[in-house]
């Protein structure tokens, strides 16, 4: 993947797996796992193909420490996380634009993810809450919460965001909870296989695949 290193996270059952796809770095450094950074990600669920970026919350120091001193520097959310800048971008009107330009190309969602411990995004646990949105551009309220499945008072009161202001004012609420990780993948969905009825939207080719869905996200990679 030329600059990107392409790896699932699931390494175990790739093919089932969500795949992310960040910078390389040089020989003798890691970058693995990849939880600090903001990654590309493709993965399939319900017929569907999701492409987009994947940005992730850590958990608190003394949270992190519970998982061994192997797991601690890797699950410990630090001023170096992506989650941050992430935070920023959507409470200014950065990331507002980029969604503007991929919605003015296909379909957007984002889905906010939350539970105990790092796990795949999008994949069902029950110990897990889910948050999914529409994004409606042009409109008093840019998100419609679809579905929802709150648990164990992570991300309480979620369902109700109808803004990506008021879902930054969450996040950033969030932040100061150290007792939960969060997923926040925002994507575009594509039906795979023949379905007759659908608009413009559904001829994908893996050229627009890179630049519809990946390059408008381009700034949460890394």
């Amino acid at each position: 993947m030329g600059e990107l290193a392409c790896i699932p996270y699931n390494q175990h059952d790739p093919e089932r797996s969500i795949w992310w796809l960040f910078p390389k770095v040089p020989k003798g450094r890691a970058n693995w796992p990849a939880y600090h950074l903001g990654k590309y990600f493709v993965d399939k669920r319900s017929g569907r193909l999701r492409l987009g970026v994947h940005i992730e919350k850590g958990l608190g120091l003394e949270l992190a420490a519970l998982h061994g001193a192997a797991n601690r520097k890797h699950y410990a959310l630090t001023p170096q996380w992506r989650w941050h800048s992430f935070l920023n971008d959507l409470r200014t009107d950065r990331l507002a634009r980029a969604l503007k330009l991929l919605a003015a190309r296909a379909p957007v969602e984002l889905e906010v993810d939350a539970g105990p411990t790092p796990f795949e995004a999008g994949a069902p646990r029950s110990a897990s809450t889910s948050f999914s949105f529409r994004y409606v551009p042009g409109g008093t309220s840019d998100l419609d919460c679809f579905e929802a499945s709150p648990r164990e008072k992570m991300l309480s009161g979620l369902e109700a965001v109808r803004s990506l202001q008021a879902l930054a004012d969450r996040l950033t609420h969030a932040t100061q909870e150290p007792w939960y990780w969060v997923n926040v993948i925002v994507y575009v969905p594509v039906l795979v296989g023949p379905s007759p009825g659908l608009d413009v939207h559904s001829e994908w080719t893996p050229i627009r695949f890179w630049n519809d869905a990946f390059l408008p996200l381009r700034n949460w990679v890394g």
